[in-house]
């Protein structure tokens, strides 16, 4: 116990494992104040502990050393803690979680974005979510905390040190407490197969490189999920956006085919400013993509290709300059339009290249599909692509699936490959048959189930 004339010990906090936790009294600020004790190899650098400046993260006033610890001096948060409110109130509604889970989500970016060192909280766990007047606070960061094993990644359990990842596990854990009151790890069973499950599955995978890596993606999902909930609780219509990169006979086969088997109206919006769009030979019925994201009012009556009453499809004619960013913005708003006709909207982007609308398209997609001429080829080049994506845009590679087309001349032969970097092998796309019925219906059923 540390020995101070200025801090005064009101009562202990925690005397246990490698941190010791004390209200005091400030004599010379006339404040209480939280004094953390704990061993110098376990407090991590003071002076970015000192230098933190987040309304979500308790103010470091002091730090003094007592023989071998470190004594913390930080300002006392006094509220309920996320431990407190789940055993008085019972499990949130899935809404509620992720909203906390999300404004947690956000603290922890911050303290992962320090410059010019990151820092690993390390001790995320329900104890040390503090909700007071209406805001959360999470304390005790920058602190290796050994008492709530059941947050902690199983590396850490193993000796490895605190991580990036190791933070998503915690995150993924406490979401899993608020929604479920449980600090158990959630399995996978296809009765609670669910976007939220998934979420939560992906944050707490026991091996490092099946978790999802870093917390921009963890803040894409969450806030992606929360938007649906959000539109289901106003009772409006959830549509299913796929956004797909590769031939456009490819998305037509695949739109088509989701058409006919569910007898539902599907949309294929082409936005792939590199190639030949639809012509007014070819399916062509409705204005192109441009003249609708100048309009208003989107057209009232779009209509349907000849031989499949079922099937809409909206041609490209984008202009590329200044397209990316102004573009995309119309585009949202269009789709916003659209949702209350159709259930389900395929996008059929331009090449990666032009990574800006993709990446964005990806954003508020469902699924994304990359339509490869060549597996054999190509493999290597998706994974390449997507991964750079997923580091540089914080999606998460899991939303990355794809289907192999094959060339009409060209045989290839994929036995064996099922396995890869981002995104996972869900069928292929032979254009020799005409509709591609069996291909097209197994990459459908993975993608959207019984539907």
């Amino acid at each position: 116990m540390f020995v101070s004339q200025r801090y005064k010990i009101l009562k202990a906090l925690n005397e246990k494992g490698r941190e010791k936790k004390y209200l005091v009294f400030d004599d010379e600020e006339k404040q209480r104040r939280v004094i953390k004790e704990v061993k110098k190899d376990a407090a991590g650098n003071m002076g970015i502990l000192q230098s933190i400046g987040h309304a979500g993260l308790p103010k470091v006033y002091d730090v003094f050393y007592n023989s071998d610890d470190t004594c913390i001096v930080t300002e006392y948060i006094e509220g309920e803690n996320l431990y407190e409110y789940i055993q008085n109130r019972g499990v949130m509604s899935w809404w509620d979680a992720l909203d906390v889970f999300i404004r947690i989500s956000y603290i922890i970016r911050y303290l992962h974005c320090l410059k010019p060192d990151r820092m690993i909280h390390g001790s995320v766990h329900p104890e040390n979510i503090i909700f007071k007047d209406g805001n959360i606070y999470l304390v005790d960061y920058g602190i290796s905390d050994e008492k709530n094993t059941a947050y902690m990644a199983p590396e850490l359990l193993a000796g490895l040190d605190t991580s990036k990842e190791s933070d998503i596990y915690a995150l993924g854990m406490v979401l899993n407490y608020m929604v479920y009151g449980k600090d158990k790890r959630m399995l996978y069973s296809k009765e609670n197969e669910n976007d939220l499950n998934r979420l939560i599955r992906r944050c707490t995978a026991l091996n490092m490189k099946n978790r999802i890596c870093d917390v921009n993606m963890v803040l894409n999902e969450a806030e992606r999920i929360k938007k649906r909930l959000e539109l289901d609780k106003k009772g409006e219509i959830i549509t299913k956006v796929t956004t797909l990169a590769g031939p456009l006979d490819c998305a037509y086969l695949l739109a088509d085919s989701y058409s006919r088997k569910f007898s539902k109206k599907v949309l294929l919006i082409d936005t792939d400013i590199l190639h030949a769009s639809f012509t007014a030979d070819k399916k062509n019925l409705n204005p192109d993509l441009q003249t609708l994201l100048e309009k208003d009012e989107v057209c009232d009556s779009l209509h349907s290709v000849a031989e499949n009453k079922g099937l809409y499809i909206i041609p490209c004619a984008l202009e590329i300059e200044g397209y990316e960013n102004v573009i995309y913005s119309k585009l949202e708003i269009l789709l916003s339009k659209l949702t209350d006709d159709f259930p389900v909207i395929f996008i059929h982007c331009t090449d990666f290249i032009y990574d800006s609308l993709f990446m964005n398209c990806i954003l508020m997609s469902d699924h994304v599909l990359f339509c490869l001429d060549n597996v054999l080829k190509d493999l290597k080049l998706f994974n390449q692509i997507a991964t750079y994506l997923c580091n540089k845009h914080g999606t998460d590679p899991d939303r990355y699936n794809y289907c192999i087309y094959e060339n009409r001349d060209e045989k290839i032969h994929i036995n064996g490959v099922d396995c890869h970097i981002c995104g996972r092998f869900i069928g292929t796309i032979r254009s020799r048959r005409r509709f591609a019925d069996k291909d097209c219906e197994k990459i459908l059923s993975v993608l959207y189930g019984k539907d």
